[in-house]
Order: structure tokens, then C-alpha cells, then sequence
């Protein structure tokens, strides 16, 4: 399970599950929107996941506040970079479709540290993850509108 007692809030107080959850009802019913992301990191074998939910209402430009956990998980350094980077897309996506069970009219928005630039490693993956974001039925944002992952979550990863 994903939505559990390991968050923090942006100032890094932990939260439960229970307070995390009524933070994000009250956040919706005011018209607030969720979004995820997800990003990571490698150091040496040890790649730290920083996943991110993030809270914000776009037409009252009120909310700006998210929650975050990490977790690590020693990868082999041949690894490729590509599996990692599919691994973040599937944590953001687990963590939406939790979200959506317990929210199931709320319309998450997933976003993923992929670059849409031609020359990066990452491009290789745009069309393939946002499909597959698509697929589980959220939209998706990529770099550079991707803020939850490529902003929020990363500063979360080192």
C-alpha cells in the first residue's frame, strides 16, 4: 500500500494516513485538484524514489502545499537508466489509482520526469509512459510541465 503513515509534509512534519486522507477531501471540496510524481536518484547501488502529492486549486489560486515519502532500493549499477525511469511512472501511477479508489470522482493529474526534448534519454520514453498514464486513466504531464515530479519530488531525491 502507498497511502500510508510514511509522508511528510513540505515542512517535513510526518503525517498519518487518516490526516493525509481528510487533508485531500477538504482540499477537493474546495475545488482543489492532486497531482503525483514521482522521481529518483542513484547513488552508488542505492536509488532513492521520492514520490509526491501535491495539492493545489488552479482557479483560486489557493492550495500549494504537498506531501512526500521516499524509499530505497539498492539497484545494480548496470541498471539501466530506463528502468528506473519506468519505475517512477509505475509508482506514480500506483499511487494515483489508490488516490482514485478512495477519490473516485476527483480527476488526479499524474505528473512524470520525462523530458520531451529530442536528445534526452528520457524522450525515448514519452510517448510509451504518457500512454500508459493515459491508459490508467489520468492525465499526464511531462517535462517541462511536469512540477510534481520534476520540482516537488525531486528536491526530495539526494
Amino acid at each position: 500500500m502507498h497511502i500510508d503513515d510514511l509522508w511528510r509534509s513540505g515542512d517535513k512534519l510526518k503525517i498519518t494516513r487518516e490526516l493525509l486522507l481528510k487533508d485531500i477531501e477538504q482540499h477537493t471540496e474546495t475545488g482543489g485538484k492532486i497531482f503525483v510524481g514521482c522521481d529518483s536518484n542513484m547513488i552508488g547501488e542505492m536509488c532513492t524514489f521520492a514520490h509526491a502529492i501535491c495539492l493545489y486549486n488552479e482557479s483560486a489560486r489557493a492550495g500549494g502545499r504537498y506531501y512526500c515519502k521516499t524509499s530505497k532500493v539498492k539497484m545494480k549499477m548496470m541498471t539501466p537508466p530506463q528502468v528506473r525511469i519506468m519505475q517512477e511512472a509505475q509508482n506514480a501511477i500506483e499511487i494515483a489509482l489508490e488516490l482514485a479508489e478512495i477519490f473516485p470522482s476527483e480527476n488526479i493529474e499524474v505528473h512524470l520526469d520525462v523530458n520531451t526534448r529530442k536528445g534526452y534519454l528520457s524522450q525515448t520514453l514519452a510517448d510509451q509512459l504518457s500512454g500508459y498514464v493515459k491508459a490508467s486513466g489520468f492525465s499526464c504531464k511531462l517535462k517541462p510541465d511536469s512540477w510534481a515530479a520534476a520540482g516537488i519530488a525531486d528536491s526530495h531525491t539526494r
